[in-house]
């Protein structure tokens, strides 16, 4: 946790804009278990930087949860917060996934585009009603992909994009041009936006 913390300090002195910590589970070697929480210290590490989910994983986390706990850090560091929700369990081990879901097995395609939506649709409500009072900052919202659906996905939603070039590298022109094609304005964006 000490050396994300002191990588996020110095990445932030050249200019790096933006540091995300992906959700992944039973990896001795990954830290990032608790979404809200590493990106939580890295703001309050760094006075500039942009820090966030490079994937909070929906399928593991009540979609109010999700919500709740990203505008909450969004409203101790405004404009600095992004929630990127992404589409695996965050783990191989069926039995990690199974103790993450409450005895569930993996996430199908309906289950993951509900966790995605909700979480959205909270943070969209801006009368106060379902975020928390006072919150006047929203995280950014963002999707990270690996695969022309996902990328379609984003699309859709109006979400800005980052798609996962080292996972499927052949993959990466056709997503990015049916992710440019069919991009729908949202409240979150007015045009495509790639990372």
């Amino acid at each position: 946790m000490a050396a994300t913390v002191a990588t996020a300090r110095r990445a932030a002195e050249p200019g790096v804009r933006r540091v995300r910590v992906a959700e992944h589970h039973g990896y001795r070697s990954v830290g990032s278990v608790a979404p809200p929480v590493l990106p939580a210290r890295l703001a309050a590490s760094t006075p500039r930087i942009r820090v966030g989910s490079g994937g909070v994983l929906p399928t593991n986390h009540a979609p109010r949860a999700v919500a709740e706990h990203f505008t909450t850090l969004a409203a101790l560091h405004p404009g600095r917060v992004d929630l990127g929700i992404g589409r695996g369990p965050g783990t191989d081990d069926l039995d990690t996934v199974r103790a993450l879901r409450r005895g569930g097995g993996r996430a199908t395609d309906d289950e993951y585009r509900a966790g995605l939506v909700e979480p959205l649709a909270l943070l969209g409500d801006t009368d106060g009603r379902r975020v928390p009072p006072g919150a006047d900052a929203l995280p950014e919202p963002w999707l990270p992909a690996s695969s022309v659906a996902g990328a379609e996905l984003a699309a859709g939603l109006g979400l800005p994009l980052a798609f996962a070039h080292h996972i499927r590298p052949g993959d990466t022109l056709e997503a990015l041009g049916r992710y440019r094609e069919r991009f729908r304005t949202s409240r979150w964006y007015g045009g495509p936006a790639c990372w």
